[in-house]
Parts: structure tokens; C-alpha cells; sequence
């Protein structure tokens, strides 16, 4: 997906942009991201508090593993960054009747990733189970893939097991492209699975569906299906008119901006922010929304989930800040990988935390100035290191948070710092569309 931009002369100046999209994962993104001001939202994966010494942790179960399917695979792997992820990881199993085939489809697209995290594999038609050790324990995720026939009484065990863990916040993504299957497999689980703290979704084509019809009064207290709903219509189809990459452009600026905070954002401070982001490349302004869909797991992390409250009205403690920096990187990690960079052998990591420790005392001798001499010299000499390796898809910056240079250590915490200004620019934004 991206935004391929035909303007030239032949077409007398206009601009004829293409934006072209993917279903799937607009729709992973859809059940997965928080819209609170929405009564009809999904449920999001980190759907109760979760504190750094909380035990809790996020399992997402996926039946099927279709383009869907894998599709929430990711977005959950993206998301899934918790206050107590040093803890506890986040678990995404998949179960598909040739997951030994389309575990390797996986691994093939998302090599880096795979490569980096616990695997484990097993086979409900031979009882073999195999375990592999991620090159990078600390990643925060772990992969189980499963073989077996959904319906089959073993898959069902595995089900009333996996969902009795009361420490497991658990979504149950049925990802059947058969409409009509992923129906019967939605409908027809296990009896006690309907009466826990379960999350589940059906992949449907149509809002129209079967499901429903089974909360006809709109009363979901007592009823037995009230945390299921159905996701992936396409007479429901997210994304066709554009997406809204405000909070983007936001992140993109703070990103380079040092350390910065307007007091208010300007029409001309944002048509400099919106040129920059105009100019940017597509994989940076992805990784840019990326980090702003991030926002609101981070905001439930430190217990506030709305934008009037007082923790985003006067801004975060150094100790929530440092929290949430720590929680980035650990999000970066993952969407890094996850973008196909490989980890930087530690003669490298060694060489670029070094050149961008020096950046970082210039930076304190120059009390912070971004614009000096000595610090854009030894900014652009790191810059080019580090870009060395990132056009062969290596980063150096693929470690622990604890590892990194204060340089990138501070970047983290620039853009957390940055998040009341975000949110409460956007709820600004969205206050003035809506008065118009």
C-alpha cells in the first residue's frame, strides 16, 4: 500500500495521486485499534488494565491462517507492548490444519521477526511438539503454531485451556475466509468459552450477517454471545476514503523537531509540518503512523484512557516518560523486524552507539542545541554510518532499550513527551470539524 504521486508536465501541472490499500490489513487495524468515542468499537487486545507488576498478558488466538489471519497477526504483534512487557510477552497462536505449511509461508514474509522471537510448533495429528529459541529474548512476543482440524476435540481442549488462564486478556479471531465456516466455527465453540472473559470475532462478508441477529434488542448484559461480533465486510470496508494521518504528521515532526514543545500549534508551524511530511518517504511516514496507532495502548499503560484527563492536561512525571520511552523502543523493536531489518552484528552496535554517544555530549556541551556546528558535523558522520548498514536492511538500533545510546534513549522520550500535545491538538482538530 502507499501513495504514488503522477504529476508532471505532460499533465499541465495537476497531480494525479493513486492510493492504494490493503483489506486486510485495514481491517486488523480496525478490530485492533481503540476508538473510544465509538459505541459500536471493537475491543481492543490489552481490553483490561494492565500494570507493570500485573501479571496479566495479551493471547490472541487465530483460527485460520489466511491473509486475514495473518493480518492480525501483525497488528497485534505491533500493538502488543504493554507496561509489564520486561513480564510478561505477548502471545499470538495460530491453528490451521497446514499450519506446518503456512508457518513457513510466515517465516518466509516475516524472516527478521521470526527469526528474532520463541517459537513454539505443534501438531495435534502426530503429537509432536518443537520448540524454537528466539535470537532475541527480549522481544516481547512469542509464536505458537498449531496443527490441527478446528473442529476437532483436541482443538477444542486447547481452547477451554487456553481461555481458563485468568491471566490472559484472550481474543479469538475466527479468520476463515468461508464465510459460512467461520460462522458455524464462531458459533458452536465449547459452552464455557462463551461465559468467560473472551473476546471473539468472525470473519463475515456482509454486516448483514447471522450474528446479528442473535442480540436482536440491542441488550448485551446476560446474553450468551456478547463478546462476540463479526469483522472483515466488505460492505464495511474501512480505508476506501483515506485515512486520517494527523497524529502522524505529528509524531513525524516531534521525531525531528529536538526538544521543542510549541505552545501552539500555528496554520503556519502545520503547513511546515505538512510539507515535511509530504516530502517523506513512504516507509517513514508508515513508521510514523505506526508509532500514532501506538498511542492509546500507551495511554491505557499509565491508566488514562480519555483526553480531558488531568495526566494529558498537565502533561507526564519524568517517571511516566521514562516508562513510555522504554515501552517505544520495545514497539520499534518489533515494528522494525517486522519491516524486514535484520540486527546489527555487536561490532556495529558498538560503533554506532559510540558515534551517537558523541553527538549526545556536543549536544550537552552545546546546552542541547540541535544547530550546532559540532553537532550537525557529528550527526551527519553518524547518520551515514548508520544508513550504511540500513540500506543492506541492518539497524544497529534493534537491542534493549537499557542498551541504547542517550541520544536514541532521548528520542524515545521526546516522543513520549509529545503525546498530550498530540492528543489534545487532535481532540482540537476534531472539535473544529465537527463545529463546521
Amino acid at each position: 500500500y502507499g501513495n504514488i504521486d503522477l504529476s508532471n508536465e505532460k499533465n499541465n501541472g495537476h497531480t494525479i495521486t493513486i492510493n492504494s490499500f490493503s483489506f486486510c490489513e485495514y481491517w486488523a487495524k480496525k478490530v485492533f485499534t481503540d476508538d473510544q468515542d465509538n459505541p459500536d468499537a471493537y475491543s481492543v487486545p490489552d481490553f483490561e488494565p494492565v500494570s507493570s507488576d500485573s501479571d496479566k498478558y495479551v493471547h490472541l488466538i487465530v483460527a485460520g491462517m489466511t491473509r486475514m489471519g495473518f493480518a492480525l497477526a501483525v497488528q497485534a504483534a505491533r500493538l502488543g507492548h504493554l507496561a509489564n512487557h520486561q513480564k510478561r510477552k505477548t502471545r499470538i497462536t495460530l491453528i490451521d490444519s497446514n499450519a506446518d505449511r503456512e508457518s513457513n509461508y510466515f517465516a518466509s514474509r516475516y524472516q527478521s521477526f521470526f527469526d528474532a522471537v520463541d517459537v513454539e510448533s505443534i501438531n495435534l495429528f502426530t503429537g509432536e511438539i518443537n520448540h524454537k529459541r528466539g535470537s532475541l529474548p527480549f522481544i516481547n512476543i512469542e509464536l505458537r503454531f498449531v496443527k490441527g482440524h478446528f473442529e476437532s476435540p483436541a482443538i477444542r481442549q486447547k481452547l477451554l485451556d487456553w481461555t481458563s488462564d485468568t491471566d490472559a486478556l484472550t481474543t479469538l479471531a475466527i479468520a476463515f475466509n468461508d464465510p459460512g465456516a467461520g460462522m458455524a466455527a464462531g458459533l458452536y465453540l465449547p459452552e464455557e468459552i462463551y461465559s468467560r472473559n473472551t473476546r471473539i470475532l468472525i470473519r463475515q462478508d456482509s454486516v448483514h450477517s447471522g450474528v446479528s441477529l442473535l442480540i436482536p434488542d440491542g441488550k448485551t448484559t446476560n446474553n450468551k454471545f456478547r463478546n462476540v461480533k463479526v469483522f472483515g465486510m466488505l460492505d464495511n470496508c474501512p480505508g476506501l476514503v483515506g485515512e486520517n494521518s494527523y497524529k502522524a504528521m505529528m509524531v513525524n515532526y516531534f521525531y525531528y523537531s529536538g526538544n521543542q514543545m510549541p505552545g501552539k500549534f500555528t496554520e503556519d508551524l502545520f503547513e511546515s509540518i505538512l510539507q515535511n511530511w509530504e516530502k517523506l518517504e513512504e516507509r517513514h511516514k508508515w513508521s510514523s503512523r505506526h508509532n500514532a496507532e501506538s498511542i492509546p495502548v500507551k495511554l491505557r499503560t499509565i491508566g488514562s484512557g480519555g483526553y480531558e484527563e488531568d495526566i494529558l492536561k498537565k502533561g507526564f512525571s519524568e517517571e511516566i516518560i521514562n516508562k513510555l520511552a522504554e515501552i517505544e523502543h520495545t514497539r520499534w523493536n518489533v515494528d522494525t523486524l517486522l519491516s524486514g531489518y535484520s540486527p546489527a552484528p555487536e561490532e556495529i552496535q558498538e560503533e554506532s552507539i559510540r558515534t551517537a554517544d558523541l553527538i549526545w555530549k556536543a549536544m550537552k556541551d552545546n546546552e542541547g542545541d540541535f544547530e550546532a556546528e559540532e553537532v550537525k558535523r557529528l550527526k551527519k558522520q553518524h547518520e551515514e554510518y548508520m544508513n550504511g548498514w540500513k540500506r543492506q536492511m541492518i539497524h544497529p538500533c534493534i537491542m534493549p532499550f537499557e542498551n541504547l545510546s542517550e541520544y536514541y534513549r532521548e528520542t524515545d522520550r521526546r516522543l513520549s513527551k509529545s503525546i498530550p500535545v498530540i492528543e489534545s491538538e487532535y481532540s482540537r482538530q476534531v472539535s473544529l470539524k465537527q463545529t463546521i
